[in-house]
Parts: C-alpha cells; sequence; structure tokens
C-alpha cells in the first residue's frame, strides 16, 4: 500500500545525504511557520523543486542552503550539516573498485613532497570574525610532475568553532625541482578559540597522492581572539 502524504511532504527514509539534508531544511521552515510557496517565490523558483529537495528527492544548490541559514538563523549549523552530508557522498562513490584499485597505486613511485615556507606562520593570533589568507611554499621533491592536483580540506570546511574556508584549492602545475606557492582564504569563528584545520593533496577524483606520507599534510594553526604564546608550525 502507497504511505501517505501529510501537507505535501514525506519523510525520507534512508541515509543518503541529501535526505539528511532535506529533513534539516524541511524542520527549520516547519518550526518557524512558513510555507513552500513563500519560500519558492522569495527564491523565484517553482515550489515543486523546493518540496523535491526537502524531500530528499533532489539535492539542495548552495543558493537555497543559504536563503534556508540565513531565514531561519542557522547558517553555521546548516553549512556544517551539509558539508558533512557532501563529504560522506564523496567517501561513497570512492569505493568504486575502480577508484579502489586507483587509490591502491598511490603513492606513484619517486613522488614526494617538501615543506619550505609559511605565512602567517603557525600559533599566530588573529581576530574573531576576521578573514585572512595562509600561503604555504612547497617543494616538488620528488621525480613525478605535478599535473592537475588540489588541496582537499580535511574534516568539516565551517561550523561555530571551526576556520571556515573552500574545500578544494587548486595547486599550479609544478615540475620536479620546482617550488610552488599554495594560498588559501579562512575566515575565523566569532568566538575565542584555538582553530586548526589540515589539507591534504588529492587528484581529480579525491584521492590521496600520499596516503601513507605526511600524516598531517598542510595545516593551519591560530589563536583567534586572544593573545597567547606562539606554538610552532605544522606540517
Amino acid at each position: 500500500m502507497r504511505r501517505g502524504r501529510k501537507a505535501g511532504w514525506d519523510q525520507p527514509v534512508g541515509d543518503r545525504p541529501d535526505q539528511h539534508v532535506g529533513a534539516m531544511l524541511h524542520g527549520l521552515r516547519q518550526q518557524a511557520g512558513i510555507n513552500q510557496a513563500e519560500i519558492a517565490a522569495d527564491l523565484e523558483i517553482d515550489q515543486s523543486y523546493i518540496s523535491r529537495i526537502e524531500r530528499g528527492k533532489q539535492p539542495a544548490p548552495d543558493r537555497v542552503i543559504r536563503y534556508y541559514g540565513q531565514r531561519f538563523g542557522a547558517a553555521d549549523l546548516l553549512a556544517s550539516l551539509v558539508d558533512i552530508a557532501r563529504e560522506n557522498d564523496r567517501e561513497r562513490r570512492k569505493r568504486s573498485p575502480l577508484l579502489i584499485a586507483r587509490q591502491a597505486r598511490y603513492p606513484l613511485a619517486g613522488d614526494q613532497a617538501s615543506f619550505i615556507s609559511e605565512t602567517p606562520p603557525d600559533g599566530s593570533t588573529v581576530p574573531c570574525g576576521a578573514t585572512f589568507t595562509k600561503t604555504w611554499g612547497i617543494r616538488n621533491s620528488g621525480m613525478v610532475p605535478w599535473q592537475g592536483r588540489r588541496l582537499r580540506r580535511i574534516g568539516p570546511t565551517t561550523g561555530p568553532w571551526t576556520l571556515t574556508s573552500a574545500r578544494f584549492t587548486p595547486i599550479p602545475d609544478t615540475e620536479p625541482g620546482e617550488t610552488v606557492s599554495i594560498s588559501v582564504q579562512l575566515h575565523t569563528p566569532q568566538m575565542e578559540t584555538a582553530a586548526v584545520a589540515q589539507w591534504k593533496m588529492v587528484d581529480k577524483d579525491d584521492l590521496l597522492y600520499f596516503p601513507d606520507r605526511y600524516s598531517v599534510g598542510l595545516a593551519v594553526y591560530v589563536l583567534v581572539g586572544h593573545e597567547a604564546p606562539a606554538s610552532g608550525r605544522t606540517s
């Protein structure tokens, strides 16, 4: 027997990331007493599209996520959930036999990287609610050209006590022996804390180039909103 629907809503059943995100969006809207038609009008999209998103039938685009977060005062919570959901989805896709076989070939013979420099140094104090840029210098110290590579942020990319950044940062193509500068823009949380973020080098399919080396990868450690003794760098 087909399960009945109530108020245009089917409770998501399953464990797909889109279902978790849709359920959160639905809950925020319901708690505020706002109907889908009003949201659809604000966003200038069809109400049926909002319905599919909330029911987990359609991925939520970034502009819908931003709207719900700003409208219902849950930007950090919602951004964290979406980031976790999308990260889980990427991990699921990497379980295919083809990608598992490719990951097993890494690291490539003769592929190496060396840490050269960083700005600002780890342990620096930065203001609450500020935006700053972290830049690393790394050298291709092996024999394999770096082409089409990128850094992937490990773990959540936003949250109440988290440094906010993009998930991926491109790495300029780098020949063996060359040094390259890589920069990421970060936004600090609104409260005083010590914050850490970490990146690893991946290919276009999000596979780790160095799965058994450089366990920390490239990292940022800052003291947000207060003075404290500087710490040594992490690399």
